[in-house]
């Protein structure tokens, strides 16, 4: 079973320091996004956004957004849950 489809998860998910970290720090936004553009049912910051996140229904979209995660400076963590799930990547 997906990690979100149908758990009603992703319309809750939030991080209420989002915004604010996004305002002080306009590329975490575009680095949402492109979790987004790749198919993460769910995007975050991790705490204070040290780190975002994204969780995908299959390995296909983890995967294509992993690859486009590639930007100088970061780094990115790929992983998929002890079910088989598609992980995180971010």
């Amino acid at each position: 079973m997906p990690l979100v489809a149908g758990t009603g998860l992703a319309p809750v998910a939030c991080n209420d320091f989002g915004p604010v970290a996004a305002e002080c720090i306009p590329p975490l936004d575009d680095a949402l996004a492109a979790l987004r553009e790749h198919g993460a049912e769910i995007t975050l910051l991790s705490g204070s956004g040290g780190a975002v996140f994204g969780v995908f229904a299959n390995a296909g979209h983890r995967d294509a957004a992993s690859a486009r995660a590639g930007i100088a400076g970061t780094r990115r963590v790929v992983g998929e849950d002890t079910r088989g799930n598609a992980g995180a990547a971010g």
